[in-house]
């Protein structure tokens, strides 16, 4: 538990809070509880010692010490009384800075990172990798993009991104919220097999066109269910419950368009039945069906061959839902160059990790850099936070932060091949 250096709010915060409990007293009045007003006293002393903290470090800080908050709480507190981090700028006679970096340890840093290369951030615990990449770097690019995010740290300048198209940062966050999102639809394969059951001999006599086979939309599914197979049921004081259809039994379609089927390797499968096969038995089923395969590829790739096509998204775990993340962009490379063989000169997408390898077993590992390697031949760049010392090795490029973590971590302690940062006594990659 934090002892707070005094009881009381300092003078500056209480007239923060007065003049925004007079202002909102008019609106609508918010009365703080007795809960709130003890954390925002603990943020408040907090940020007397420390005052480069920002909501990261503060959360951190706190759980630390045994409060259970969330980052978004902390952000809103810090936010209402007007707490910002004061980030110290190093003097410098230099007139033309290159792009260097201040918040929190990272201090007169100018990085360069190689576009179209394997480029892997390493560093102990503490010395500022995920500030480097995921506070400075991935804001600073998406806001270049015009893409929604948090304020970037503070930094001189950003160079070198009018030679990307795009910027993805490809995290463990779930990829949907509905029971109708799917492994299948996520990378585009669903289109080409709704399109082979629209050629069926049943489906042509019967004027059925691909939409009859979409679970999303149309007259061909569930009218129950509305094509997701299960039926939510919202519970007031408990987590919602989803009950499996009762007129469709989980089918999610009509019971006449599960009557077209179509034959492969000498077996008849619904619609419903295609979405109940894994991506390992899809693929040796479709292995003829060049659209098909093509989608389905990627997921083999990044090692996920044994979820079923159909099973809903918010199911996977984290690191499922990343590397299925990672599937839906090699499948948009790899549909992108099916389009044109032609070499043309493109701007690539520089795609953000943060510790893939987490979890995965060593074979697991070998077919995930596999796949990465596939988006550097299409092109695209990549930057990795990694500990994995088989990932450091095959890196084209390693950026080691340190030598230490906390108020003796920021500086880069080396910055080159593995091979070459190896011999370097002071690195611990």
């Amino acid at each position: 538990m934090i002892e707070p250096a005094h009881q009381r709010l300092s003078i500056a915060a209480q007239c923060r809070l007065l003049s925004i409990s007079r202002s909102s007293y008019y609106y609508a009045p918010v009365p703080e509880t007795e809960v709130t007003l003890a954390l925002m006293r603990v943020i408040d002393a907090v940020f007397l010692d420390m005052p480069w903290y920002g909501s990261r470090q503060m959360v951190r800080h706190l759980r630390r010490n045994g409060h259970d908050v969330g980052r978004r709480r902390v952000r809103r507190l810090m936010a209402k009384m007007g707490l910002s981090p004061i980030y110290q700028r190093p003097r410098t006679s230099d007139p033309h800075p290159q792009h260097r970096v201040y918040p929190y340890l990272l201090r007169n840093l100018a990085i360069e990172f190689p576009l179209q290369r394997l480029v892997v951030v390493t560093g102990v615990s503490g010395s500022g990798k995920s500030t480097l990449i995921q506070d400075i770097l991935a804001p600073a690019l998406m806001r270049h993009f015009g893409l929604a995010t948090e304020s970037p740290g503070e930094h001189d300048r950003l160079l070198g991104a009018d030679h990307l198209s795009d910027v993805v940062f490809v995290d463990q966050s779930p990829i949907g919220k509905t029971a109708r999102s799917n492994p299948v639809s996520y990378v585009g394969a669903w289109d080409a097999v709704r399109e082979l059951f629209a050629a069926s001999p049943l489906a042509r006599q019967r004027s059925y066109t691909a939409a009859k086979f979409s679970f999303n939309s149309g007259d061909g599914r569930c009218p129950t269910c509305t094509g997701s197979g299960f039926e939510h049921v919202e519970m007031q004081f408990l987590s919602d419950v989803y009950l499996r259809c009762q007129d469709c039994q989980g089918l999610r379609y009509r019971p006449e368009i599960l009557e077209v089927q179509i034959e492969r390797h000498g077996r008849l499968l619904s619609v419903a039945q295609v979405l109940e096969l894994t991506v390992h038995e899809a693929a040796t089923l479709f292995d003829q069906d060049r659209d098909v395969i093509r989608a389905l590829q990627p997921i083999v790739d990044v090692g996920l061959e044994y979820v079923k096509l159909g099973q809903p998204v918010p199911t996977l775990s984290g690191g499922e839902a990343q590397r299925l993340k990672l599937a839906g962009h090699l499948a948009e490379s790899a549909k992108s160059q099916s389009v044109t063989r032609q070499s043309l000169a493109r701007k690539g997408t520089l795609f953000l990790f943060d510790e893939p390898t987490t979890g995965l077993h060593f074979e697991d590992i070998a077919k995930l850099m596999r796949a990465l390697r596939k988006l550097i031949e299409a092109g695209h760049s990549l930057i990795i936070i990694e500990h994995n010392l088989d990932v450091i090795k095959v890196a084209d490029w390693v950026i080691d932060l340190g030598p230490e973590g906390g108020e003796h971590g920021g500086p880069v302690v080396a910055a080159g091949r593995a091979c070459s940062i190896r011999r370097r006594s002071s690195s611990m990659a």
